[in-house]
């Protein structure tokens, strides 16, 4: 396992935003993202948990697993992209 011990996406981040076509909403649903210092990661939202690996990237982090999220750092944020026009926003907590 890899140990990402430095990195400072480490920890747990709570999905706090959703954004579509311009405009943020607060999420009203728990979602939560644990990055683990071995290189695993939990994501779970109300529908279901999901187990992935992760690594730093250039651009934020890379969750390899079932389906695959590609995280984009903006800001102290970690954002995805889900159906392809939704993006998803967390903050560490």
């Amino acid at each position: 396992m890899a140990d990402l011990s430095g990195s400072k996406y480490l920890g747990v981040w709570k999905g706090v935003s959703v954004s579509l076509l311009g405009r943020t909403e607060a999420l009203t649903v728990e979602n939560i993202l644990t990055l683990n210092v071995d290189g695993t990661a939990t994501y779970t939202s109300p529908d279901e948990t999901r187990e992935y690996t992760w690594k730093e990237t250039h651009y934020g982090v890379f969750l390899d697993g079932k389906s695959d999220l590609k995280l984009t750092e903006d800001g102290g944020m970690l954002k995805t992209r889900v159906f392809g026009f939704v993006t998803l926003n967390f903050e560490k907590q």
